[in-house]
């Protein structure tokens, strides 16, 4: 069952993001971060060091974020369990399976942004739903007052 609410929200998303970059100080944020990747990528190439340096710091970062994002919504799994689960070698058992596939889930979903940002495609309500999708897949949301 579709949530209206939710819906309305999705569907104003072009609106507000479009308000949001008109706003002076985004346009600016943005346009830094521009000159920061043309100057990044005037060090191209990387040796296989810095390659590798890189790397692990974005699977570290990734199991950090995934990590964090999770524990806000309670789950009990350890940085240390989420890095693994990420690397698919190991299952920790004394955590409820819920924890383990959120973790799974949001690990997914950021491939999935990174997939779209490496190709350029442009943010819109069906890379948002197909976010959503690959984030909650195995999510089981209780709501207050529902019996749902």
């Amino acid at each position: 069952m579709l949530n209206p609410s939710l819906t309305r929200r999705i569907n104003a998303l072009p609106d507000t993001l479009s308000r949001l970059m008109s706003d002076p100080a985004v346009s600016e944020s943005m346009a830094r971060a521009d000159e920061s990747k043309r100057r990044l990528t005037r060090l191209l190439p990387l040796d296989g060091v810095e390659q590798s340096a890189i790397d692990e710091y974005r699977r570290d970062w990734l199991a950090r974020y995934v990590y964090n994002s999770n524990a806000i919504e309670g789950s009990t799994l350890s940085l240390k369990d989420t890095e693994l689960v990420m690397e698919g070698e190991f299952v920790p058992t004394d955590s409820p399976a819920r924890y383990i596939f959120a973790a799974r889930g949001v690990a997914d979903g950021m491939a999935y942004v990174e997939w779209f940002v490496d190709r350029r495609h442009p943010l819109d309500i069906d890379v948002i739903r197909k976010l959503h999708e690959i984030t909650a897949v195995f999510r089981q949301v209780g709501v207050s007052g529902s019996r749902w």
